[in-house]
Formats: structure tokens, sequence, C-alpha cells
């Protein structure tokens, strides 16, 4: 009688999808604190990773708004996939659920978050390890926010999701290996690793290695170390505002000035332009080669992580419910459009503009895959945030970088909002001196 099929067989490893859900159990658990005597505290009736979590809203005061904010990483994970180091992306998750909350003047409280694999191993060859990465930057990211985590789903797909060291990135690769290999007096050779690749039983597979010639085993070899954890990360966020407090762009005024956050990396955004001009480049190994900075490899550079905001801005704006550090009009969160999209959105409904005439420079890694890459520095400053990750309006410049200086942000003021409803930036991009010392947008 033959065997019958199994979950397993199918790719899901029920046991192994227990301990991952356990390890990330455990790291939520050290989030709770973060909101201990305040909106967010958690109540456990049971100590379960599938229990029930939830928070006291009885004592909300009138006028107290509640919401949910979605987003995820994107496609910087394939980053972290190749160079195998998982323990920063919970930043650039927590980033932008967080920080895009506080643009509306609201207090990010609870996270949940959706992990989705192609596989988490199994054997010997588990990805436990790139899970606790997951799960350290899930506790140290959470901190940073001042939220707590309260729920998440793990869940293993198959190849519905790829990335490097994928089955469908070594497929790729084979492609082009056979592709160049490939002649009358090797075909079978070709044939027999296309075989190899293309069976699912581990046994025939034994038997087909067997028969490999020395290159394609090699290469069968080299392909087994690239694989890790492939996942997509997302996340939602349940935050919390006054009514009378929320930011809606009508509160800003000619004349205010614009105090911009220093963001060292590209945050989560604009990272498949990255991904499309790395390789062409400087090869499919661009990860592992020097970087700029001539102590990290390019792959670690481009890693770097998102800059949480969240904690300084609900300090200076006072969150839901707590008076106010410093008077702020508006908040950008300067993410994907960069800066003449993101505080484009936020003049708007003003018909206000901006002059931008003294922002941070951009990171050397930015200026480096735009130089590379011959990137425009007007398509720059509409895909990057090219130097900093949010822009605060105020009247009080002074009381905003105090703040965001204790909060360890580097911050200065920027320029100023105008009666003219265009954005004009100071250009730092790579292309300088050979492109307009003043980009000009407009903000219609």
């Amino acid at each position: 009688m033959s065997k019958g099929n199994t979950y397993a067989d199918a790719g899901v490893n029920i046991e192994l999808g227990d301990d991952v859900s356990k390890i990330m159990y455990n790291a939520a658990k050290q989030t709770w604190d973060n909101r201990k005597g305040e909106l967010g505290e958690l109540i456990v009736p049971f100590d379960d990773f599938s229990g029930v979590r939830s928070i006291d809203v009885s004592g909300l005061t009138e006028g107290t708004l509640m919401n949910i904010g979605f987003d995820g990483v994107g496609t910087k994970m394939k980053n972290a996939e190749a160079i195998d180091d998982h323990t920063t992306i919970a930043y650039d998750l927590f980033a932008m659920v967080c920080d895009d909350a506080v643009v509306r003047g609201a207090e990010p409280v609870l996270i949940g978050s959706i992990l989705d694999v192609n596989s988490l191993g199994s054997g010997d060859k588990t990805h436990i390890k790139q899970v606790n990465q997951l799960a350290q930057g899930y506790i140290n990211a959470a901190k940073d926010a001042n939220v707590a985590i309260v729920n998440g789903e793990v869940a293993e797909l198959g190849d519905r999701v790829g990335g490097y060291g994928s089955p469908a990135f070594i497929n790729q690769l084979a492609h082009q290996y056979i592709s160049t290999n490939m002649d009358v007096w090797n075909w079978k050779r070709m044939r027999n690793l296309s075989a190899y690749l293309s069976t699912p039983d581990k046994d025939i597979q034994k038997i087909i290695f067997n028969e490999l010639k020395s290159p394609e085993r090699e290469f069968i070899e080299a392909a087994d170390k690239m694989r890790t954890l492939n996942y997509n990360w997302g996340a939602a966020v349940v935050w919390f505002a006054n009514k009378d407090r929320l930011f809606t762009g009508n509160e800003i005024k000619e004349g205010d000035y614009l105090v911009g956050f220093k963001e060292e990396g590209f945050r989560s955004n604009g990272l498949s332009l990255v991904s499309r001009i790395m390789p062409k480049y400087r090869g499919e190994d661009w990860y592992f080669r020097e970087g700029v900075s001539g102590d990290k490899t390019l792959g670690e550079e481009v890693l770097t992580p998102s800059r949480i905001y969240t904690g300084a801005v609900v300090d200076m704006i006072g969150g839901y419910n707590k008076d106010p550090r410093v008077e702020v009009h508006g908040v950008a969160h300067i993410t994907g459009g960069g800066i003449p999209g993101k505080l484009g959105r936020m003049l708007k409904p003003s018909k206000l503009g901006a002059d931008i005439d003294n922002p941070f420079n951009p990171s050397k890694i930015m200026k480096y895959v735009q130089r590379l890459g011959s990137v425009e520095d007007r398509e720059a400053y509409k895909t990057w945030n090219m130097g900093q990750g949010m822009v605060v309006a105020t009247p009080d410049p002074r009381g905003v970088i105090k703040i965001a200086e204790e909060y360890g942000i580097g911050a200065k003021n920027m320029g100023k909002v105008t009666k003219n409803p265009k954005i004009k930036i100071r250009n730092y991009g790579a292309q300088q001196p050979f492109s307009p010392e003043v980009l000009v947008f407009e903000n219609n």
C-alpha cells in the first residue's frame, strides 16, 4: 500500500510552525510593559500564544478617536535574505505603520503582524535562527515606538513567497547556468541538472546528484547555501487620537518653520529601484562587495534600518490625552514619493508651499546608488527620502529640535512654509554640479 500524503509533504510543518509561533509570542510578551500604566496596557486572562489579549477602553474621554493603519516592509527583505541578517527588519516594519500614524496627530498603541514565509525548513535545516533574529528586532523596535505587540500570525505559503535563495530564485540561476553551458557535448549534463531541480522527491534527487558532474554538483551545493528564510512581513497598528487635535493640513501657516529629522538609510522605500540598479552594475553578488563606508558591505549599507520617529513626535504633540510640549502644525513622513510627494500632501489642504534651503545631505550609499544608476536628481528626490525621514511644521523650531535630540534624532531647521504653493528644494543630489542648484516641484 502506498504511503498517504501528509501536510508536511505539501510544505507545511505544523510542529515547527508552533515552535515559531511560540518564539514570536514570547517576543511579543516582552513588549507588553511598554504600555504599562497607559492606554494599551494589555489584559491577558490566560497565558497562551493563541489566547485572548485585550485592552480596557472604558475610561476614554469624549472625542477620543481610534483607527487602524496597515503597511509592510516591501522588497527590503530581499536584502536581509541575501546577507542573512534579519535583526533590524522590524524597525522598517514599525516605522512604516507607526510613523504614518503620527502624521495625523495620533498615538500608536498596539501592533499585530502577519509573517508569510516560503518555508520554515525541515529536519536539521530549519530557519529558527532567522526567526529568532526577527523576534529580537520585534522587541527592540516596539520599545522604540512605545507600542505593545498584541498578536500575530505566521503562515507557510510555499512558492507564493519568493526572494533571495528561494526555489524560484535558484531556478532562475539554473536557467542562466544551463543556457550559458548548453552545447552538443554536454546536453545530458544539463538535462540531469534540470531533472534534479524539478523533482520534489528527495530519494530521486540523491540518485540524480550521484550522476552529476563536478561543475553541476558545485552549482547545487552553492545554491543550497543560498537558501534562507523567504518572507513577506506586514503589520497593522491601532492608534488613538483626540479629534480636536488631529492634523488636517489646515493648521499650517505661512512662515511656519520646517524641521527635518535625519535619516541615514533608504527607510523602506525606493528599494525596487535599488534592486534594479545594483545587480546591473555590480553583479548579482553586489550584496557582498565592499561598501562606500569601508567597514560594511553594500548589502549591509542598503539594509540600514529605518529610524522610528514616533516616540519623539508623540512626546511633542502630547499623544491622544497629554499636554503638548511644543506647538506643532503638521508632520510629513518622507517615504515613497519623497519630499515633493509627502511634504506636498501635508501642505496641499492649506494651498501653501515650501522653500527648503537647508536640507540634510543624502546618505553616502544613497548617492552611490544614484550615481551608479544615473538617476537624475529630480527623480531621486521623488523616489527616496534624500536624507530626511520626517519633516515637522512648527512656529517653534528650537523646541522641536530640542525634543528630537532628547531621543537621539538629528534635527535641524531646513526651511519655511511659503505662500507660493511650489516646493523648492536646495539640491544635494549626486548629479551636482551638473543639475539645477534648486529643484522646483509643483504642488497642485
